[in-house]
């Protein structure tokens, strides 16, 4: 099997970072999402805090929070995002996605010329 290269994934430290935020405080989570709601970023262990909640009454608190954050920064408008691939070479093996390196096909990357042309379509 191939080695990949995942040294930017520190497992050891998401798996520590969700153990601490599983044992937060209820004052804790109110504390991080007035934070949220102030709209000043939240760090690796707050949000993985909120996203341990299993209250549902502070999933609600959290969605609305959400839904608040979204129209202060993005309106009513729809935000559409559209990639530009410029080529199908990749080191990692996500298994949802078909330019894994585990999936054997014909791998290129785009000219110059060939990157206008796609800029010019989107």
């Amino acid at each position: 099997m191939t080695d990949y290269n995942t040294d930017f994934i520190r497992e050891e430290e998401i798996n520590a970072i969700l153990t601490r935020a599983g044992q937060a405080s209820p004052a804790l989570r109110d504390e991080i999402l007035e934070k949220a709601a102030q709209l000043k970023g939240l760090a690796p262990f707050e949000t993985a805090v909120l996203l341990e909640v299993k209250d549902e009454t502070f999933i609600e608190k959290i969605l609305r929070v959400a839904n608040k954050a979204k129209k202060k920064i993005y309106g009513e408008r729809v935000v559409l995002f559209a990639p530009l691939y410029l080529s199908n070479y990749c080191i990692n093996n996500c298994t949802y996605c078909g330019y894994r390196v585990a999936n054997s096909f014909p791998r290129r990357k785009l000219s110059m010329e060939e990157v206008r042309e796609e800029i010019m379509v989107l």
